[in-house]
């Protein structure tokens, strides 16, 4: 593939573990990024985590992320709340090449991911059995929803502050107008 790997294969005695892979940038930890976590943690005997670098979310988001080590941080914080002794490693996804190369590289057997990355795992599967490795289970989290049936993700969460924030304005010009 060309990629370069910074990450070591887990050792092969725990293949019989259940590993579980997500991956994200978890920009402000909310309710749709719980439900994740929690999916993951209980199939799990161990977890991947692929938090997304700060470099790469420059690239994949359309809005200003949050410095990788806070965001590492709360991530931390809660899975420390809801785990109970299930181990756990995060590491910096740095590009797509990386999440292949260590999908690829490493025993796992499923990955919980939305709906969006359904064909690249797909792909990943079958560079896996080309290898000769087992392909993984895929558990397609549909995105959480608000009552209303918006997708929660850190853009309507940045989009819903944008509009407080416009709101606000309005209603001081509506306030100078009377």
């Amino acid at each position: 593939m060309g990629c370069n790997n910074d990450f070591n294969s887990e050792n092969e005695n725990e293949n019989l573990q259940k590993t579980v892979i997500i991956g994200g940038t978890f920009n402000k930890l909310h309710q749709g990024h719980k439900d994740y976590i929690h999916l993951a943690f209980d199939y799990a005997d161990k977890v991947y985590i692929l938090l997304t670098s700060d470099k790469y979310a420059k690239i994949c988001k359309s809005y200003e992320v949050v410095p990788y080590e806070h965001r590492k941080k709360c991530l931390e914080n809660y899975i420390n709340e809801i785990n109970g002794l299930k181990p756990y490693h995060i590491f910096e996804m740095v590009s797509e090449c990386f999440l292949i190369q260590f999908c690829i590289k490493n025993e796992i057997t499923m990955a919980v991911i939305i709906p969006e990355y359904y064909s690249l795992f797909e792909k990943i599967n079958r560079i896996r059995e080309d290898e000769g490795k087992p392909p993984f289970l895929f558990l397609v989290k549909q995105r959480t929803k608000t009552l209303e049936g918006f997708d929660i993700n850190s853009t309507l969460l940045n989009n819903l502050k944008y509009y407080e924030r416009l709101s606000k304005v309005e209603n001081i010009q509506n306030l100078v107008k009377l």
